[in-house]
């Protein structure tokens, strides 16, 4: 899949942000987020088709802002801040990182 959108909405240390770029596909685009504002939030989710989240709630409203969201990697075990009804609904797939935490 060509420039898939990969969506952040979690901040990082500084030096993550670079180590998250070299890690992805050359024909990937990260989008972070500012701030954890909705208002950032939502330009970080725009065209993305994927989320990466480590604590950011997926909630009902930024599920309705990431319309092309297909895919949600939790980067970590606990599911609870993200809403699986409205995933399941939309056919949004969600992994999570088991033993990672």
């Amino acid at each position: 899949m060509p420039n898939v959108r990969v969506a952040f909405l979690d901040r990082y240390h500084p030096n993550i942000y670079d180590t998250i770029r070299r890690s992805l596909p050359s024909d990937w685009v990260p989008q972070f987020t500012e701030t954890r504002e909705i208002k950032d939030q939502a330009a970080a989710l725009a065209g993305a088709q994927l989320l990466f989240v480590m604590a950011a709630p997926v909630t009902p409203e930024i599920l309705s802002i990431g319309k092309d969201v297909r895919f949600i990697q939790k980067l970590g075990v606990g599911v609870d801040r993200i809403d699986l009804k409205i995933c399941a609904e939309r056919g949004i797939a969600v992994a999570k990182l088991g033993g990672c935490n």
